[in-house]
């Protein structure tokens, strides 16, 4: 019995001491010695360097020694390469005893993540950011590390960043410690390794090569340096020309001698000794850098342009052909190249991309499964999750994600979140929600696209809010990089953590409310952000009271921490960006934001290219096409008339010498040259507006586009009549749209959206692009207003718009007085919508909401109504935005215009469309009505019901037959 005892008490002794602590720093002073393993090379070496000089740093004293083997007295840490089958990719193996402590990884970066991970965990160290701003810990005179034994892996295999705009030799030490720091590996092309200040220190943070990307020029002419060589590409064309693209009926070396640029091609992909070139070169990449570490991407030339033989063509399935998507094209040569490196190395990283116009699962042709592929999809809004269904862009990148995955392939994503960050969007709802949406689709990771703050910047960006677009969306860079290395952490409080220990007391003073208004602004404003998609940064201050209550909580979180150096200018930091970005956006919208009105026909108008009748001399002109920054192009002059059946636009794009004009005689090629552009939105049609592209020799290219630029499907150009002329100083087009381009009739009083946009191009290489909605094309939110008026009417008080459907955005308001139909309601600020008039029974409430961009938006208890005093047209199509809460219903009451009878006269109501749900969400509703007869006009009710709270704004009526 007492034997038993005895045991039992040794064996809780043992279990003791194999659960106490592995002290590390005790009071200050090293207790432990750290001993690399030398299998680990230089990216093992350095590991070992940084646990030592951050023990040092965070217990405020000396730092432990690095050896080669354990010091006596001191506990050991070592740090060793091995073979876990445990351990996948960057993973590690953390094991603490009571006798020591090993760091174990498959691969020696790993060893970094090791080190990092147990910092992190044993110190509480953050990294928030690049630099020694971004370095938070307190000092911890005693270090120490429970015992345990797990295995870290990470929740995707590619964690990696582009670095955009800055110089690519740039010593960005920072930026890559901040990037190991927190579970991410810097790519970089593979002669950095070779450069003498950059490759030491690159070898030992575990650099991954990357090579090729727009490559296939490279590919097709690499010199013995491994170089690009135009010199050996002319040869190649004076030689063997049918290598090179057929543009335009012939054989082109300048569209292939640059790899970027929209003009630029690729080779004839269908030759095979183009084939054969491509592959050879290939391998002799794999031959000189290896196959560890090193990857490349078979990114096309940063163009557009392919081959047009008759061979190539032949590739191109009749589906993408219709598409002009050159899918199966593209991923016939991928395959073909990667074949030829996998026979020489079949275990090399060879990787491809689905991008510009083939992003989608080619037709004709499977891609190898040994493959990456890189989803690059740029031109993804930002401003909602990839998994919301009302996106119109999201949602068809999104089916691309899960069309690659039911494929099979292995892909990676192309993050090009920089785009929204140079405007201080704020996407840690969106964007970082959507690393969760990666892991349930299978993704293998992402490549963000950055501008690292120790990057050399050209000199037109030094100190712009481009040079610190990182500072622009630190959250979102840190929340990725946590995700992606451990998807199952918890986002919301990740980044409670790291907003509180960056703001220190301004975040409960209020910061937190500055990001959570940020985030719901951007959330509640129309349109969509990213790359391309040039959503009105400006618009977002419209809502009412939302600057007010972002500078107020900024002030209240200055105040919090005046006596808190590093936190005060943090939040100084956000103020300032914040006012280069939304605050200066703001300003310019509402200088810039404002109506068109059109009028109304008289005479007919000869489409020849003379702007001479007199209609188009009694028409407004606008004359405010400006770049993206803001600065005036080469004058460029609109005006627009119509009829119930046509728009008719006029335009004239000043040149100091036409002669120099690049344009083209193939309408495929047509955005490649000189343009003016038209795009027209009727709001009836929900997201889809029409874009109309017209060059110097009159040839068209028209589209139905959904919101971010995407084709619905293409328009005919007989649709439109178009002529053009080009004169001493200047080009012009007359254009006719008919009404059938967009099933909508031009009804004078209803309300369009409209841009106009010019591209110029010269012979001498220079470009500019302008248009009337500050510099940007596509983009629903972005058009300007264009009203349709019956006629210019000059009075005592200026001019008047003379329409049939009156007031549809509720911008006209007038004071109440004693002659007004609200008079008996309760009207809030004391003003009231003209042309609206109380409906139903009982008085109501009423208040007119102004918008900071000079329109309105009316909320109401009770029911509103118009008349559309147009006695024109059959069929009509009505709508309206709405929120709120309860239900609304519509009302259309009918009235006679037949002059043998009462004016007026009421017909009763035609039967009433479904009710509205209504949401706080704004939601556009659209409803058809047809008028039972011709003598007939009819009234729009807007009616709540009892407990109904409605807001409503646009309300447009369009006539469709």
């Amino acid at each position: 019995m007492k034997k038993n005892l005895f045991l039992l008490l040794c064996s809780a002794v043992l279990l003791l001491s194999a659960g106490e602590p592995a002290i590390l720093v005790r009071s200050g002073a090293p207790a432990c010695c750290i001993i690399p393993d030398p299998a680990a090379g230089p990216v093992g070496q350095h590991a070992a360097k940084e646990l030592s000089v951050f023990l040092g740093k965070i217990s405020g004293g000396p730092a432990p020694a690095v050896a080669a083997a354990p010091a006596k007295g001191m506990y050991p840490i070592r740090l060793k390469t091995v073979k876990d089958p445990a351990i996948k990719n960057d993973g590690y193996r953390l094991k603490v005893t009571s006798k020591g402590m090993e760091i174990t990884a498959n691969q020696p970066r790993g060893l970094l993540y090791g080190v990092y991970g147990l910092l992190r965990e044993s110190t509480g160290i953050r990294w928030l950011l690049p630099g020694d701003d971004g370095e938070y810990f307190q000092i911890r005179k005693t270090i120490s590390v429970p015992t345990q034994d797990h295995v870290v892996n990470p929740s995707f295999a590619i964690r990696t960043t582009f670095y955009e705009t800055v110089n690519p030799a740039s010593p960005m030490w920072q930026t890559y410690d901040w990037m190991l720091r927190n579970g991410m590996f810097i790519e970089n092309p593979p002669t950095l390794l070779q450069n003498s200040k950059l490759g030491p220190g690159l070898i030992e943070r575990g650099m991954e090569s990357r090579g090729c990307i727009h490559g296939f020029s490279f590919l097709f002419s690499m010199d013995e340096n491994y170089r690009p060589s135009k010199t050996k590409m002319k040869q190649m064309f004076d030689s063997n020309p049918e290598l090179f693209p057929m543009i335009d009926g012939k054989r082109s070396y300048d569209a292939l001698k640059n790899a970027s640029g929209g003009d630029r091609a690729q080779p004839c992909t269908s030759n095979p000794e183009t084939v054969r070139i491509m592959s050879e070169n290939l391998c002799k990449l794999y031959d000189k850098y290896g196959i560890v570490g090193f990857n490349c991407l078979l990114g096309n030339n940063d163009g557009t342009l392919w081959c047009e033989c008759e061979n190539c063509r032949k590739l191109d399935p009749p589906d993408e052909r219709e598409k002009h998507s050159p899918a199966t094209r593209y991923w016939t040569l991928v395959n073909q190249l990667a074949a030829a490196v996998y026979k020489k190395y079949p275990d090399a990283d060879v990787r491809g991309w689905a991008y510009q116009n083939f992003q989608q699962v080619p037709s004709g042709i499977v891609p190898d499964k040994r493959m990456l592929t890189e989803l690059t999809y740029n031109r993804r809004c930002t401003r909602h999750r990839l998994d919301d269904p009302n996106c119109p862009i999201n949602k068809v990148f999104h089916q691309y994600f899960k069309d690659w995955r039911k494929l099979g392939q292995k892909v990676f994503t192309w993050e090009q979140i920089n785009s929204s960050s140079h405007w201080y969007m704020p996407m840690e709802n969106t964007y970082v929600n959507d690393i969760y949406t990666y892991h349930k689709l299978g993704t293998d990771g992402v490549r963000l696209v950055l501008q690292p703050p120790d990057g050399s910047f050209p000199a037109r960006l030094r100190g712009s809010v481009v040079s610190q677009t990182w500072r622009c969306m630190w959250q979102t860079v840190y929340l990725t990089a946590s995700l992606l290395w451990d998807v199952n952490q918890d986002k919301d409080k990740l980044y409670e953590e790291i907003n509180s220990i960056y703001y220190g007391k301004a975040w409960e003073a209020g910061m937190k409310e500055f990001r959570a208004i940020l985030n719901q602004t951007a959330a509640e404003t129309p349109g969509c952000f990213g790359h391309g998609l040039n959503g009105p940064v400006g618009r977002c201050l419209t809502k009412p009271g939302a600057q007010q209550k972002l500078r107020a909580a900024l002030d209240r979180a200055e105040a919090a921490v005046k006596d808190d150096p590093r936190s005060l200018a943090h939040v100084r930091k956000d103020r300032e960006l914040f006012s280069k970005t939304w605050e200066a956006e703001y300003e310019k919208f509402r200088t810039s934001y404002r109506d068109f009105s059109a009028i109304l026909r008289k005479a007919p108008i000869k489409i020849d290219g003379v702007i001479s009748e007199p209609d188009w001399k009694n028409a407004n002109v606008i004359d405010t096409f400006v770049n993206a920054r803001g600065k005036a192009c080469q004058p460029t002059f609109g005006r627009i008339t119509f009829d119930p059946d046509n728009l008719y636009v006029a335009l004239e794009a000043m040149e100091e010498n036409p002669s120099d004009m690049v344009y083209y005689s193939d309408s495929g090629k047509i955005y490649r040259g000189s343009t003016l552009e038209i795009f027209l939105y009727p709001p009836e049609l929900g997201s889809q507006y029409l874009h109309l592209i017209v060059n110097p020799m009159g040839l068209i290219s028209g589209a139905i586009r959904q919101e971010g630029g995407l084709t619905v499907r293409d328009v005919p150009a007989d649709t439109f009549e178009v002529k053009t002329a080009i004169l001493k100083d200047r080009w012009v087009a007359e254009c006719r749209i008919p009404a059938k381009a967009t099933g909508m009739h031009f009804l004078p009083g209803s309300s369009w959206k409209i841009n106009l946009g010019r591209n110029q191009v010269r012979k001498t290489g220079s470009s500019a692009t302008s248009s009337i909605c500050n510099g940007v094309f596509h983009g629903i939110n972005n058009f300007l207003p264009l009203l349709l008026s019956r006629a210019r009417k000059i009075t005592t008080n200026g001019e008047r718009t003379i329409s049939d459907w009156m007031n549809p955005t509720f911008a006209m308001v007038r004071d109440m007085n004693k002659y007004s139909t609200f008079k008996k309601w309760n009207v809030k600020n004391g003003k009231y919508p003209l042309n609206w008039h109380p409906a139903g029974g009982k008085p109501g409430e009423l208040e007119v909401v102004q918008k900071p961009d000079g329109g309105a938006y009316v909320k109401f208890r009770g029911g509103i109504m118009n008349t559309c005093r147009n006695q024109e047209g059959k069929k009509f199509r009505i709508s309206l935005k709405v929120a709120g809460t309860g239900k609304l219903y519509l009302r259309i009451m009918r009235y006679s215009t037949r002059k043998d009878g009462p004016k007026n006269k009421y017909l009763g109501n035609a039967p009433a469309p479904a009710p509205i749900e209504l949401t706080k969400e704004w939601q556009t509703v659209v409803r058809e009505y047809t008028k039972p007869g011709d003598e007939e006009i009819f009234g729009l009710g807007l009616i709540g019901d009892k407990d109904s709270e409605v807001w409503v704004d646009e309300v447009f009526v369009g006539v469709t037959e």
